[in-house]
């Protein structure tokens, strides 16, 4: 039986009505949301919510370096550009090549325009966007302002900040792009942020009270000084300088006070954990006398591992008021592991040498002790022809 031509069903017709009705409220420049679903060597399809993808261009979704700064699932902001061969076109710039018609619509529709940096002028920079000449105040270039020349000749993207219909007052700002990056940054750190992630951060500045580094996205963390090293005593100064490069373990956070708890020692690792296996009970290690306190003797065997030296096993018998009266700091000891506890990180320790000089000082106590008891049994009897003259006959 013949197919009646009337009754065949033009599906691409019907794609392409349907393409029509589902875009006509979108206008050129629009500012749409929507999801990354796939990304392949030329392009970036992007979910906007309609019966078809959005395709925007690999390239716009790729850093100086090349790396990808879009992944599948996540969300993205771009502008509607138009309908092309059949494709929902999408941006998030314009280009340098734009005409003043577009320019005038990203300046309506709040659409990043690339720029190249062209010289220095009073109070900015002139800056070159399709044709036209424009001005980015000293304020606008940076988040934090480096020096002039670093900027001239480079390509950007920045907000139309102020323009009127001839482009002649055309005022930029590449800052409140980066505000509004560090801002989703920002945010994505704060999701993702745990205690116990160790994180690759830059040293902002060293302060008497520890470190901060910057994690990125405008977040700075601070490691305090006794999260420095497992050392004792570490200079800040003597570890880092601003510009390193460090890892950094996240130790506390707290979003309503901004703070953020960073360890240096924690990144490379807790000399505690194999504690038990490098200082067995019974072995004699050299150690550093590193403080003293009433109640005994701290000793280093090795940055972040110390051990007590009770003073109780410091006068070898003998009676020790203070630590200091038998050790000084600094002093390099050799001591014996009575007892380790590698949960509490506690090691009890006792002097090598001490008990065979208790011992001996015992002995010499005892043998002075029995001279002075000799010495007074002869004045209390006295000779034999004194208690003989003593004795009287009748």
């Amino acid at each position: 039986m013949a197919k009646d031509p009337d009754s065949t069903f033009d599906f691409g017709a019907m794609l392409e009505r349907d393409l029509q009705n589902f875009h006509r409220d979108f206008k050129p420049g629009q500012k749409l949301t929507g999801t990354v679903t796939a990304i392949d060597d030329n392009a970036v399809f992007v979910d906007i919510g309609g019966r078809s993808e959005g395709v925007l261009s690999r390239e716009e979704a790729t850093d100086k370096q090349g790396r990808l700064t879009a992944e599948e699932g996540e969300s993205i902001t771009v502008f509607f550009v138009g309908d092309r061969d059949g494709e929902v076109r999408l941006t998030t710039r314009i280009g340098s090549q734009a005409d003043s018609g577009q320019l005038l619509d990203a300046w309506e529709n709040g659409i990043p325009v690339e720029g190249k940096v062209i010289g220095e002028i009073n109070g900015g920079f002139e800056v070159e966007v399709g044709g036209h000449r424009g001005f980015c105040p000293y304020s606008q270039i940076d988040l934090r302002r480096g020096e002039a020349a670093s900027y001239i000749g480079e390509k950007y993207l920045f907000s139309i900040s102020q323009a009127d219909n001839s482009l002649r007052n055309l005022v930029l700002s590449r800052r409140e792009l980066l505000e509004q990056e560090q801002a989703q940054a920002r945010e994505k750190l704060r999701e993702e942020l745990e205690p116990g992630m160790i994180l690759e951060g830059e040293v902002r500045r060293i302060m008497p009270f520890g470190v901060f580094v910057d994690l990125g996205a405008g977040v700075d963390g601070l490691v305090p000084l006794r999260e420095l090293a497992w050392g004792h005593k570490v200079e800040p100064g003597d570890l880092v300088a601003p510009g390193d490069r460090v890892s950094v373990m996240v130790r506390e956070l707290d979003w309503e006070k901004n703070r953020i708890s960073l360890s240096l020692r924690y990144a490379v690792g807790n000399p505690w954990e194999d504690a038990a296996a490098k200082y067995p009970v019974g072995g004699r290690f050299v150690g550093t006398v590193v403080k003293l306190m009433p109640f005994g003797a701290f000793v280093e065997l090795e940055p972040g591992i110390e051990g007590l030296l009770h003073i109780s096993k410091l006068g070898g018998g003998r009676r020790v008021n203070h630590p200091r009266e038998v050790l000084e700091e600094g002093a390099r000891i050799e001591v014996v592991v009575e007892n380790l506890d590698g949960e509490a990180q506690k090691i009890g320790l006792a002097l090598i040498g001490a008990e065979d000089d208790g011992e001996a000082a015992a002995q010499a106590a005892d043998l002075q002790a029995a001279r002075e008891r000799q010495g007074k049994e002869k004045q209390s009897f006295g000779s034999l022809g004194d208690l003989l003259g003593d004795f009287k006959v009748s």
